[in-house]
């Protein structure tokens, strides 16, 4: 008969950590973001409750109550939301998304047009020179336009990053971390 092993302390403090962070990220693909609040106990519970009375997790219960109060206070009208240019942009890529899936679904629209980017880039016949220092121009080889980069690098003020084509990369990000002091 084997012997049932027991685990150390620190095992079981990994095996937790394992589970937490698996959970984390099927939560941020998802879409889900975490929020923390500091807050008293009793607001902490009234949030609980309000929760546990309509069958929701405390995240979809608070998020729910602020829309409410949101359209409260607009009057319905569904008033004005501004989001960062890169939310706004995220926004944007996930409709279009969206759209060429459900179109793809119903036959409408050919699959392969979802990995078709929606700006393409001239055609080149040869790579412009550049001189030492100069950012490169986007040649759909080597460079691209893409989404903003999470620190917002935007090419020549088009509303996109500057990428290289292989690895989706940002080009000024790249060029930020080989000037920083190792």
């Amino acid at each position: 008969m084997a012997e049932a092993r027991a685990f150390s302390d620190e095992e079981k403090k990994r095996a937790a950590a394992e589970r937490v962070g698996t959970w984390r990220r099927q939560q941020k693909k998802k879409g889900m973001r975490f929020v923390g609040l500091w807050m008293d106990y009793r607001g902490k519970s009234d949030i609980d409750e309000l929760a546990w009375r309509r069958g929701q997790t405390p995240g979809e219960a608070v998020l729910d109550a602020v829309r409410a109060l949101s359209a409260q206070m607009d009057g319905g009208t569904g008033g004005t939301i501004r989001l960062e240019t890169q939310a706004q942009r995220r926004l944007e890529d996930t409709i279009e998304e969206r759209i060429v899936q459900r179109l793809a679904s119903a036959g409408t629209v050919a699959p392969q047009v979802r990995s078709t980017p929606s700006v393409a880039p001239p055609p080149r016949t040869s790579p412009p020179r550049q001189s030492a220092g100069a950012t490169p121009a986007p040649d759909g080889v080597k460079y691209i336009l893409g989404k903003l980069c999470r620190k917002a690098h935007e090419y020549a003020q088009s509303g996109q990053s500057l990428l290289y084509a292989k690895s989706r990369g940002c080009y000024v990000c790249n060029l930020e971390r080989k000037r920083k002091p190792q």
